[in-house]
């Protein structure tokens, strides 16, 4: 029983720590969203991760260029993402 209080704290505490896949955040004055990652981790799921990057920020009308941030997978998608469209990426 106690177990089930703690889980239940623990999500409450980490829906609020990490805002659902494609929300918008705030990060010191810069808008930011949080996209999903798909779990098989293959170069397609990755190439349509990409896809879905370039969808995101076209329907939120984020003014070009944006700099893109990933770890791993991210990294992968952010780069992919960069490579299909470069013409919406800034040089770092």
């Amino acid at each position: 029983m106690l177990s089930t209080a703690y889980q239940r704290l623990a999500e409450r505490r980490d829906a609020r720590r990490f805002p659902s896949p494609g929300a918008l955040v705030d990060i010191g004055g810069r808008r930011a969203a949080r996209l999903p990652v798909r779990q098989q981790g293959t170069s397609g799921d990755c190439v349509a991760s990409a896809d879905e990057a370039h969808t995101l920020l076209t329907a939120l009308e984020l003014h070009d260029p944006v700099i893109l941030v990933g770890h791993s997978v991210g990294g992968l998608i952010a780069r992919l993402f960069a490579a299909r469209h470069p013409q919406r990426v800034a040089l770092c």
